[in-house]
């Protein structure tokens, strides 16, 4: 006699298409945190070196930084500022401009003082690299260098107009670059 019940059957273990991918995910999971803790390890190790290193010298952050150049090392260029009239303009800038990459630094904050001839100064904060240094009014394209035709006293017996580069190592201040060559519209 035929009974129509169903024959009971065992089920056996089958990988399934869902398995397969619940693992393959929580592999990739796994290898994506071990990046992320080798990199933010790695990166943490370089700012503890920095901190127990004794060099004091200024840090800045700039805003394209990779995590390994976020520490940049500063200097400062300092020196008097002039105009060929009556007073020193309000407005004018005084920029270094980096020889390697061609970024310029620049400011317009005017230091009085009763050291520099015409009575302000300027200072300006850049890494350490080597740069020119010139000084302009808004709007105008004349320049006026720190070049050989002021440390040559600016005189008309002075031939070179050339800028001076001006070499800035981290920590130390450049003085007495001085943008006072009006006397050439480019070099």
């Amino acid at each position: 006699m035929i009974d129509d019940q169903p024959i009971p059957q065992h089920p056996r273990p089958v990988l399934t298409l869902t398995a397969i991918f619940i693992a393959a995910a929580g592999l990739l999971i796994a290898l994506v945190l071990a990046a992320f803790a080798f990199i933010v390890g790695d990166f943490g190790k370089d700012v503890r070196d920095l901190e127990e290193s004794s060099d004091a010298s200024p840090l800045v952050e700039t805003s394209d930084s990779t995590p390994h150049d976020i520490l940049i090392k500063t200097g400062f260029i300092t020196g008097s500022l002039s105009f060929p009239s009556e007073e020193i303009p309000a407005d004018m800038k005084v920029c270094a401009v980096n020889q390697q990459s061609q970024t310029e630094t620049c400011t317009t904050d005017h230091i009085e003082t009763e050291e520099e001839p015409y009575g302000l100064s300027y200072r300006i904060e850049v890494p350490e690299g080597t740069y020119t240094v010139y000084a302009q009014l808004p709007d105008q394209a004349q320049k006026a260098f720190y070049s050989e035709f002021v440390t040559c006293g600016l005189s008309v017996d002075c031939p070179s107009h050339e800028p001076i580069p001006v070499e800035v190592a981290a920590g130390e201040t450049v003085n007495n670059v001085d943008p006072h060559d009006w006397y050439v519209i480019d070099p």
